[in-house]
Parts: C-alpha cells; sequence; structure tokens
C-alpha cells in the first residue's frame, strides 16, 4: 500500500460557528494538523486540534480559537477570587503601560472607546466582578497587548522586572566561585541593601558559659534560602504581604519555626524544599535558582564587607516578622499563638546575626558548599528531565506488535 501524499491531508475551517469550531481531517493519525509535517504533541482543549508547537497553535487559521483562549485567561485571572488585589491592579497597569507607549494606536482604535483613557473607560467598573464589562472596553490594541503576552509566555511583562539586591558584587569576587552566574545590571538599578538591624546582642552574652555550636551555620543557611524562595516567589514585594509571607517563612523555615538544628548543608537546603512544595507548590520551581542566590548572599558584595547580605537577609527577615506581628496587634487578633511564634522568631533570628557576627569567616567558605550542592542537584535534575523525556517519547512512539503469533 502506497504512503499517502500531503494532498490527501485536508484541513476545513468553519467560519459560520460561534466559537471557531474547527474540523481538521487527516489520513496520517499524529500528525500536525497545521504544519501537515511534524508529528502532532498538543492537542487543543478548545477545538480538539492536533498540532506540535505554539508556532502552530498561533497559526492564523487557529487564531479565532486561540484568541478565545487568550480572552478567557483574561477574563479567569481578573474573576479569580483566589487571584491577590495586586495581581489584579498590575494587569491593568500593563494596560496602561502600553497605552501611553503607544497612544496613536489607542486613538485609532475602536470607535466605542471613544479615544478616552483606559481609566476614564473602567471609571465605575468592578475589577473583583465584571471582568466581562473590563474586557470590553479594552481597545483592540490592548486586547492584543495581552493576547501576545500569553503566546510569548513572557509574564515578565505583567510584572515589573525585580533585580535582587544580592546580585550585585564586584566582578573580582565573583571569579571567586566556580559557574556562579553573575548580573550585568548597573548598580544604580538595584534596590538598596536591608539595613541591619541596631541592638544585636554579642553572642557571648545570649550563651552565657556555653559554647557556641559550629553547626549553626546550617540554620542560619535554611533562614537564608527559605527567604530567598519567598522573595523570588513575591518578586521582591514582601512590604505588601505582611502577616502572610511572615506565615509562609515560618512553614518554609522549620529553624525559626521549630528551633530545628540540621546536622548538615543538604539537610538544612531539602527541608525548606520539602516545606515549600507542600504548602507553596508555585515557588518551588525556584529551587536551583535560590542556591545561587544564597551563595550571592553568603559571598556578600566586596571582600571588605563580607557580612553585608548576610546581615541584610536576616534583617530583612525580622522586619518581616515585626510588621506582621505588629499588624496582628493592631487587629487586636485573637491568634496568640502566632503572635507567641513571631516573637520567638525574632529572637532566634537575633542569635543568627549575633553568631554571624562572632564567625564571619564561616559564610565565603559554605558560599563554595553551597554552589557544590547547586551543581550536584543541578546535575540530578537534568538526569530526571532526561528520563521524563524519555519516558515522553516512548509514550508517543507507535506501539508495536506486543503478541507473537506461535504457529
Amino acid at each position: 500500500m502506497a504512503a499517502s501524499s500531503g494532498s490527501d491531508r485536508q484541513v476545513r475551517f468553519h467560519e459560520d460557528c460561534d466559537e471557531a469550531d474547527l474540523t481538521v481531517t487527516s489520513s496520517v493519525d499524529g500528525v500536525c494538523q497545521i504544519c501537515l509535517k511534524q508529528a502532532s504533541r498538543y492537542t487543543c482543549p478548545r477545538c480538539n486540534l492536533l498540532y506540535c508547537s505554539s508556532r502552530c497553535y498561533k497559526d492564523e487559521r487557529h487564531s479565532d480559537c486561540s484568541e478565545s483562549f487568550y480572552k478567557e485567561n483574561f477574563m479567569e485571572a481578573l474573576g479569580d477570587a483566589d487571584v491577590r488585589k495586586e495581581d489584579k491592579d498590575r494587569m491593568l497597569e500593563m494596560l496602561k503601560r502600553f497605552e501611553e507607549n503607544n497612544p496613536a494606536d489607542s486613538d485609532e482604535d475602536d470607535d466605542s472607546c471613544g479615544g478616552d483613557d483606559l481609566a476614564e473607560r473602567l471609571q465605575g467598573v468592578d475589577l473583583d466582578a465584571d471582568p466581562e464589562q473590563i474586557w470590553e472596553r479594552l481597545t483592540e490594541a490592548e486586547r492584543a497587548e495581552f493576547a501576545d503576552i500569553i503566546k510569548s509566555d513572557n509574564l515578565n511583562l505583567l510584572v515589573p522586572h525585580w533585580v535582587p539586591w544580592w546580585t550585585n558584587h564586584v566582578r573580582e569576587l565573583i571569579k571567586e566561585v566556580e559557574d556562579l552566574q553573575s548580573c550585568d545590571t548597573p548598580p544604580d538599578q538595584f534596590q538598596a541593601v536591608p539595613e541591619t538591624i541596631g541592638n544585636i546582642p554579642r553572642l557571648s552574652d545570649i550563651l552565657k558559659n556555653r559554647e557556641p555550636s559550629p553547626l549553626i551555620i546550617n540554620d542560619i543557611i535554611n533562614v537564608i534560602y527559605s527567604y530567598t524562595l519567598l522573595m523570588r516567589f513575591y518578586n521582591g514585594e514582601v512590604s505588601d504581604f505582611g502577616v502572610e509571607i511572615a506565615q509562609n517563612l515560618l512553614m518554609v523555615s522549620e529553624a525559626l519555626s521549630k528551633n530545628r538544628n540540621y546536622g548538615s548543608l543538604e539537610e538544612s537546603i531539602h527541608s525548606a524544599i520539602e516545606n515549600i512544595t507542600k504548602v507553596m507548590k508555585d515557588a518551588s520551581g525556584s529551587r536551583l535558582e535560590c542556591l545561587q542566590d544564597t551563595t550571592h548572599i553568603l559571598l556578600g558584595r566586596c571582600p571588605s564587607q563580607p557580612l553585608e547580605y548576610v546581615t541584610g537577609a536576616l534583617s530583612d527577615c525580622w522586619q518581616i516578622v515585626s510588621v506582621a506581628k505588629k499588624n496582628l496587634n493592631r487587629a487586636e487578633s485573637s491568634d496568640k499563638a502566632l503572635q507567641k511564634q513571631l516573637f520567638a522568631c525574632k529572637k532566634k533570628l537575633e542569635f543568627h546575626l549575633a553568631w554571624s557576627i562572632a564567625f564571619p569567616e564561616v559564610f565565603r567558605v559554605t558560599a563554595v558548599d553551597v554552589q557544590c550542592l547547586y551543581k550536584s542537584m543541578l546535575k540530578d535534575q537534568k538526569l530526571a528531565d532526561d528520563a521524563q523525556l524519555m519516558i515522553e517519547r516512548k509514550k508517543r512512539a507507535p506501539s508495536g506488535k506486543l503478541v507473537e503469533e506461535v504457529t
């Protein structure tokens, strides 16, 4: 039997349907129904189109269906009760920025908008209750901008890019740690390093006649690593979330919430990863990046100020906890257990700050150990990804004859 030719394949688009009902017929199963060349890997959830890549999904012949999908994304994002108000406001702020940067395009659009700016068009619309009205009041250019962002998966356009303050180093310092990613951001674009809190007690005053344990460094790493995970998740905007981020810090770092002591660096890191996967699964995706972040913090800005970033990070944690405790007090919260836990957390952080000041030389050495752990975990991740890819390929491969006929 001869192989079917490209002319045997046919794609038919129906333009008289409400939702761009796409009907596709092909004589070859598993072939992308747009390019008719590559094996299909995905199925459109709306019309069941088989396609091989995002390029084919975005093809003009599939645009009616895909654009409906983008509208639904917009509607769900604004209507979802679980989405923070700040995120909804940020989405509209993105559209405002687009309008400011493209005034001519906005003026030429849709007569129903009357050339008014976005603020005027949205006046009186309930952001939480009326996502349909919001969509209808956007210009064609604004809708296209939102669709382009979703198409490109470049959601950073919806959120201002945040550059962590701890990635600002003198270049010579970066070279001391193998494979540590550097940052080319100009120094004046970094946020200020959090100010170290005052009145840090001396370690000898805290311990009295007891000897400090050298393993405390592992507990501090657990706190700093947990801090970077949360900072990445909240895009550096910790001041907007008060009690919420303090509670998450306690849930991720058992060194703070349960006074846990870790016997090794690996144990302290994996504890934080396990906890954040339980309570904030989306944040766990940055676990490798945050190992690099931890290395940056341990190095400090320059050799002459080796502790600046360590004390800055721990002090920022102290401020987060302190603000949350004050908010609970002002609200006359009945959650006395949480208030007590936050107070104990502040004292623990003061102890970590005192220990850090007493043993500043430990952190540069530990930075190398953290980077070694990063490379080991990166290698494991690549092996896991390769194994998963192999499994997916086997699933997509045509099945062979499972049973041999016995004669």
